[in-house]
């Protein structure tokens, strides 16, 4: 291979690289303006090296020349479509609301596109092609026009450099400044190498040096890209909106087929025009073929007809390629092509049925035709063949290793599921026995059993029930954090909270991609090391809920669809246990507490006299049962109702609860009927001063509803042991001494 083809085919290997950076780019957010004019971007790239590269080794200077003219749409508007595609990308996108700034922005480079490819007569003043032993190079005849399009590339070069050093000084985001950074260094090297190669060598035709800027430019472009992946600022939004694991797979399945024929496309080109040295219309009729194929499988799985459609339209496709493929090549019997069909019945073999039954019958209706068209054929392998053979190897290894992923994915897929039914199982058996007195030990069991499960750093139920404190689960290498996440669940993080209400699941797998309005969440995550989280409301609906989240303090994860199940399974099971507690909260409160003034009834007086008599049995101490019931309290319910009545009862708790020592206890008995347990009582002569107390309760009156009352009441005491030693006894004494 001569040094003028090798540099054409370095030419095309990039030219490949912008194709399949510009398919990349597009189809990762096809709404995305951003994302549409950086795909633009690198097909003005891909053309202006093709052109290069067929340019380059032409075998006369008019090819040449057509070549270079062609190759001018390429770069001429490059540097107008790089400085759009940067002003989106520092956010200045607002400036393009003037229609006037695109005429301004692309007028250099349309002029550029007119005089050096469009325009014949002066196109030709342009070009003084001289060939080498690198290929044709262009002397520069250092016109008017070299000048305008110097000023063009230099002015806006500089201009993007200024622009992104404003964007990295101005912004507090460090992955930004980072991305600027980077971008700088690139599109420095870019102009420095450029100007070398692409200026320098035109003046000088003793460097003869080819002209390789467009290869010193897919640095900028691949820094791009590598921050595409590692930021996600080109990646789509997503709108919550599940996947099947199905539709997943088969996108992915119309993706390895399409560049499977775009890298055949390219692979024959290369082999065929540079290394075998076949005519070139030949060869890029062909090519063109394959990579028109490659193009329309992208976009078939992006039609909106059913999948149905889809299918029948991909099998036809599948089916015509193969005799079109193998019948080009039936001057030598297919030997070498041999392995493009096995490719589809490789692929095959993960599809339907019928689609391998079609495919098959398309090979060997394809291989019986040229057996009886070309019986015998003599075969020379030369080292296009070989490159072929081995470019359709490497494709498939590749759908191999697809497969094998696929397999393995789905095995994984069916063991995360199986354990994932086996923890829920374990979990949701637990909760059936939940009751007030476990609930808490069943949140951190469960707490616990999800983060061993899904390898968290902690696990956390941020809790708004007044029966139930925030719950934690921490691994073992995590440094307890008590009182930091608790503050989220407050109005202090607005677009946490409105979050959550909004959304069944909120999932952030990366704290960095935080919108600019969770400002404050961003921070207090950053502040406790928290890359990913996950995150649900649970417990009983409120004006602040309780709230489920797992989090990540490693590394940043992409949420499987398994965990946000679990995670609302989880939030289910926590609601119903809160409301089960509180239920049974309730009833216990009813069946041991008065509604009315919140004092213990009867059934729970005598529980805890019971208890007490036990222990003053022990210790030998006295204790003492008093009985009140108010006189003639008919009365005032007559003259005020019955809530006025009720709410002297209230006041008059609240003034028996003042005056009684701590270790007492006060109950309601019924209707005007109270209980009063003195505990750890020395000597019968303490009890007259209490009682005294007690009484001078009543020597104040009571105002309800404008009117005021003086109340009497009639009181006994029955003291343990000597008036009974159990509390049936005492409550009877205690209302005899009354009577």
């Amino acid at each position: 291979m001569t040094l003028a083809c090798l540099f054409s085919l370095i030419f095309f290997i990039t030219c490949c690289v912008y194709v399949m950076l510009a398919i990349y780019v597009l189809f990762l957010n096809t709404k995305s303006p951003l994302n549409r004019l950086l795909s633009v971007l690198c097909i003005s790239l891909g053309l202006w090296t093709f052109g290069y590269s067929i340019a380059n080794c032409a075998p006369d200077y008019e090819t040449a020349y057509f070549w270079r003219r062609l190759a001018a749409a390429g770069w001429g508007p490059l540097f107008s479509i790089l400085l759009h595609s940067l002003m989106l990308l520092t956010e200045r996108g607002g400036l393009f609301k003037k229609k006037w700034l695109y005429f301004l922005l692309y007028l250099p480079g349309a002029v550029t596109v007119f005089v050096f490819g469009l325009h014949g007569g002066l196109a030709s003043g342009q070009y003084n092609l001289v060939y080498t032993t690198a290929g044709w190079i262009n002397i520069s005849s250092n016109n008017l026009w070299d000048w305008f399009f110097n000023i063009y590339y230099a002015g806006y070069a500089i201009i993007a450099v200024w622009m992104l050093w404003n964007w990295g000084h101005k912004t507090a985001d460090a992955g930004k400044k980072k991305r600027a950074h980077w971008l700088i260094l690139s599109f420095v090297f870019v102009i420095a190498a450029g100007t070398i190669t692409d200026i320098i060598s035109r003046l000088n035709q003793q460097l003869n040096l080819p002209q390789i800027g467009s290869l010193t430019v897919l640095l900028p472009v691949s820094v791009i890209i590598y921050y595409i992946n590692k930021y996600g600022f080109l990646r789509p939004e997503k709108n919550g909106a599940e996947t099947s694991p199905d539709e997943v797979n088969l996108a992915v399945f119309y993706q390895v087929i399409s560049m499977a024929f775009l890298s055949g496309s390219m692979l024959n080109f290369a082999a065929r025009y540079f290394i075998y040295q076949l005519p070139l219309q030949s060869v890029l009729l062909f090519s063109a073929f394959l990579f028109i194929y490659g193009i329309i499988f992208l976009l078939v799985h992006r039609f909106p007809p059913r999948k149905q459609i889809h299918e029948t339209v991909f099998m036809l496709m599948i089916c015509v390629s193969i005799p079109i493929v193998i019948l080009w090549f039936k001057e030598i019997a297919g030997v070498t092509i041999w392995a493009f069909p096995f490719l589809f019945l490789i692929m095959s073999a993960i599809y339907k049925r019928h689609m391998l039954l079609w495919v098959s019958a398309s090979i060997l209706f394809t291989l019986i035709w040229i057996w009886v068209t070309v019986p015998i054929a003599d075969v020379q392998v030369n080292s296009a063949d070989h490159m072929v053979r081995i470019g359709l190897f490497a494709i498939a290894i590749w759908l191999t290793f697809h497969i094998n992923r696929l397999y393995m994915q789905r095995l994984e897929e069916s063991e995360a599921q199986i354990s994932f039914q086996k923890v829920v199982s374990l979990i949701s058996a637990e909760f059936v026995k939940v009751t007030e007195f476990n609930l808490e030990e069943k949140i951190n069991a469960m707490l616990k059993i999800c983060g061993e499960y899904l390898k968290l750093d902690y696990a956390v139920y941020i809790s708004s029930s007044a029966i139930l404190p925030t719950r934690r689960w921490y691994s073992e290498d995590m440094e307890d954090e008590a009182g930091v996440l608790p503050e989220l669940n407050s109005h202090e993080f607005p677009w946490w909270t409105g979050s959550l209400q909004k959304k069944e699941v909120l999932q952030i797998p990366d704290v960095d991609m935080l919108p600019p309005e969770a400002a404050k969440e961003k921070a207090l995550f950053r502040q406790n090391n928290i890359k990913s989280l996950l995150a649900i409301t649970a417990g009983v609906k409120g004006d602040m809920p309780g709230c489920l989240f797992f989090a990540s303090t490693k590394e940043v994860r992409n949420w499987r669809k398994d965990h946000r199940e679990m995670l609302r399974i989880l939030a289910n099971l926590l609601s119903d246990a809160l409301l089960k507690a509180e239920a049974e909260r309730e009833i216990s409160y009813m069946a041991y507490f008065d509604n009315l003034t919140g004092l213990p009834n009867r059934l729970s007086f005598k529980a805890q006299l019971e208890k007490e008599i036990n222990l003053t049995r022990q210790n030998k101490n006295l204790l003492a049962v008093m009985f009140i019931d108010l006189d003639s309290f008919k009365n005032v319910n007559d003259t005020v109702g019955h809530d006025g009545g009720d709410e002297i009862l209230k006041v008059l708790t609240s003034r028996l609860s003042g005056v009684l020592r701590p270790s007492d206890n006060l109950s309601r008995f019924g209707g005007d009927e109270f209980l009063i347990q003195f505990n750890n009582l020395e000597q019968e002569e303490d009890i007259p001063g209490i009682a005294d107390r007690i009484m001078d309760t009543f020597s104040r009156s009571f105002n309800v509803k404008g009117q005021e009352f003086f109340l009497t009441a009639s009181a006994g005491i029955a003291i343990y042991p000597a008036d009974g030693e159990d509390a049936d006894t005492l409550i009877k004494n205690a209302d005899l001494a009354m009577y």
